[in-house]
């Protein structure tokens, strides 16, 4: 169930995820299902860094109005 909530949590579909459950049940996958889990870790990927560069860019404001206004 975790698995589900996480996987959701990160965008996923419930088709998607239905798809990646065999997957994880077994440990066994096809080219196929390689490529699609790999296309889903790259797409997860791209949206952690994106989430880490508005972080930073926070930061940086964070750190201009405490240096202007202490």
């Amino acid at each position: 169930m975790r698995f589900f909530q996480q996987m959701f949590a990160a965008g996923l579909t419930s088709r998607r995820i239905a798809e990646l459950l065999p997957c994880w049940d077994t440990g066994h996958t096809d080219a196929e299902q390689r490529a699609m889990l790999r296309a889903e870790r790259d797409r997860m990927q791209a949206k952690v860094d994106d989430l880490q560069a508005a972080l930073d860019r926070l930061d940086e404001v964070i750190i201009a109005i405490t240096d202007t206004h202490p």
